[in-house]
């Protein structure tokens, strides 16, 4: 019996060409293995490892999870998270392997992979505020950080201890949007030295002159941004997805912090400091 080719959605199609456009080559798309029933989506061989990925998409017609706090409250975690549920269950037999969720929001309108507070909230528990309080005025004192508080799908709450620890990470793959964000720097900045706002028609004719500057409100680029599972068994190897405008998020004492910013990103924040400073 001849095997037909599988078909590829959204996410996929895009993941490979990440992968290309980064120079991957070794890679393959639901790798068969012998002694595993199950087949992640993708196997890509790294510092002469494989690492399996499985790929999923939100779409605007799947609003199943999209509302699942009390009384109809929005749960901006919920969504994720139930992806979260659903990929996992690929690498039950991939203990052995760093295994990764990829999370790609086709046009689900409430779906934030582009904030790193929802995607780890999403992982590590509802975010929550933690600030030191002087006993004696009764009031905080310094600055507040970020915590997580509960809910979150690498930790099981009722016995307190890490769970789903064969997930390394959550990787969002994105289309970061280079030309808008260099454009409201330019805008923003244009109208703090006027002193005015800027009138639609008056934006539109600014937007034009830009692109003299390589400025194109269109331009965006495929990118991802890796979320690292604190508690996971075997951890990815931050060598993996260091892109030009890749990020990374990870564990760095107590706290969760930014620990890679490509050099395109980078750029993009300095001129937004220089325009804005």
């Amino acid at each position: 019996m001849v095997e037909t080719a599988p078909t590829k959605n959204e996410s996929e199609t895009l993941f490979e060409t990440y992968l290309r456009e980064h120079g991957f080559k070794e890679w393959d798309f639901e790798p068969k293995t012998e002694e595993k029933t199950r087949r992640p989506d993708y196997r890509i061989a790294f510092q002469g490892a494989p690492h399996y990925f499985e790929v999923k998409e939100f779409r605007q017609e799947d609003r199943r999870s999209l509302h699942e706090g009390s009384a109809g409250a929005f749960d901006p975690y919920a969504p994720i998270r139930e992806k979260i549920d659903a990929a996992r269950e690929k690498f039950r037999e991939y203990k052995e392997y760093p295994c990764s969720i990829v999370l790609y929001n086709v046009d689900a309108p409430l779906v934030f992979l582009d904030d790193w507070t929802v995607v780890m909230g999403a992982m590590l528990g509802d975010l929550g505020y933690r600030f030191a309080v002087d006993p004696k005025l009764g009031a905080a004192v310094g600055d507040f950080t970020h915590t997580f508080t509960q809910r979150g799908k690498m930790i099981n709450y009722k016995r307190m201890e890490p769970q789903n620890t064969t997930i390394s990470a959550v990787v969002a793959l994105d289309k970061f949007p280079l030309g808008q964000r260099r454009l409201n720097a330019h805008w923003r900045s244009e109208e703090k030295e006027s002193g005015r706002k800027m009138d639609w028609s008056e934006f539109v004719k600014y937007a034009e002159s830009l692109r003299s500057k390589s400025v194109d409100a269109s331009e965006v680029v495929l990118r991802v941004v890796v979320f690292e599972n604190p508690y996971s068994r075997i951890s990815l190897p931050r060598e993996l997805f260091t892109g030009p405008f890749d990020e990374r998020f990870g564990p760095e004492g107590d706290n969760i912090v930014r620990c890679y910013a490509g050099g395109g990103i980078l750029r993009v924040e300095e001129e937004e400091a220089i325009l804005l400073g």
